[in-house]
């Protein structure tokens, strides 16, 4: 998945789940992830006119509690998911937003947020 973004060389080291991207907002950076892992449909929670910089990627299902956890994390504006509860996480992306906080939530689906990955494995 990283390689697929383009993300190599935003890739925090110390957690390969987190990344520092040059400024962009939450609109930008959804329209540039459904444009690299070529996916018409997602689900956008925040300020589409939010600047961002600081991005955690957990790519198919991962779970509410580690999902809420990035989320909390001071280093950590966008959360993008494969998939996750409507429920839990995505609600809870939506009251962090309505509190004012600089959060924000990106589903881009299951199954394009491991394709890279299984396109790789296969040699494509």
């Amino acid at each position: 998945m990283t390689r697929a973004l383009g993300w190599e060389k935003f890739q925090n080291p110390e957690n390969q789940n987190l990344y520092t991207l040059p400024e962009t907002t939450l609109e930008k950076l959804a329209a540039d992830v459904a444009k690299k892992l070529d996916t018409p449909v997602m689900r956008v929670v925040g300020n589409p006119e939010m600047k961002v910089t600081k991005i955690a990627l957990n790519p198919g299902y991962t779970g509410f509690v580690r999902e809420t956890h990035e989320l909390e994390m001071d280093n950590v504006e966008v959360l993008l998911v494969g998939e996750t509860r409507e429920w839990e996480t995505v609600e809870y992306a939506a009251d962090a937003v309505s509190e004012g906080k600089r959060k924000a939530l990106i589903v881009i689906g299951h199954v394009p947020s491991e394709q890279a990955e299984w396109k790789s494995a296969r040699g494509g």
